[in-house]
């Protein structure tokens, strides 16, 4: 079955480089250079088989745009305007169908608007999370339980941490060891938008930084 349609971006990420290159099923991996993130990756670099880590956080895609993500609640963002300007791996299940992302956004729902388990990033800290978890999730396992009940991973999802979805990313093969099973559509520092208004349309949309024409009619100087 061929992937499927995305659903059409907000329109202030009309024109974004990444938005038309990415589809519900995708997930990714953020970067936060903050005192809480340099602590998680230190933690994760111990527990890492390489003893790097780079990612301190991890999300789900609804969409070409929409997020599925456990911040302070499991909760939806515009991926464009959250993080802009930081450093994002964001990657695709080799195969992921409508079916196959829709078993696994079943098997997660039930999580949406649950508080963040703060509380169990310590038992991350002692290496404790897989064995206590009072089902609920930090921002990786939840990504590892959409993929588990997708079909793309095993079902040991408590205790993951983002170095670990990240790695995988890299450097998993599939079950038939013929080539990756994931797909890298995108890392680096995701573009900053600016917001503009065209002289001709009068459309005011949020574009990458030294766009000169207008996306929506093509008319510059925008």
């Amino acid at each position: 079955m061929p992937l499927f349609k995305q659903s059409k971006p907000e329109n202030n990420v009309f024109g974004h480089p990444i938005s038309n290159a990415l589809l519900f099923g995708d997930i990714f991996c953020t970067e936060n250079s903050m005192y809480l993130g340099r602590a998680i990756n230190v933690v994760s670099a111990l527990y890492s088989s390489d003893r790097k880590s780079r990612y301190t956080h991890a999300g789900i895609m609804l969409s070409s745009w929409e997020t599925l993500e456990s911040l302070w609640l499991v909760e939806s963002h515009n991926i464009f305007s959250h993080y802009q300007g930081k450093h994002i791996l964001i990657a695709r299940p080799i195969g992921m169908t409508q079916n196959s992302f829709l078993q696994g956004y079943n098997g997660i729902k039930k999580h949406i608007g649950q508080i963040y388990p703060i509380h169990r990033l310590f038992l991350h800290i002692l290496n404790l999370a897989q064995f206590i978890h009072w089902n609920r999730l930090v921002c990786s396992e939840l990504v590892a339980k959409f993929l588990y009940k997708s079909g793309f991973r095993h079902g040991e999802y408590f205790g993951t941490s983002p170095d670990m979805i990240a790695d995988e990313i890299r450097y998993q093969l599939n079950a038939n060891r013929t080539g990756p099973r994931y797909e890298i559509i995108f890392e680096g520092v995701l573009p900053v938008l600016e917001e503009k208004t065209c002289c001709f349309c009068f459309n005011t949309i949020f574009v990458p930084e030294n766009t000169l024409a207008c996306p929506k009619c093509g008319c510059s100087p925008f």
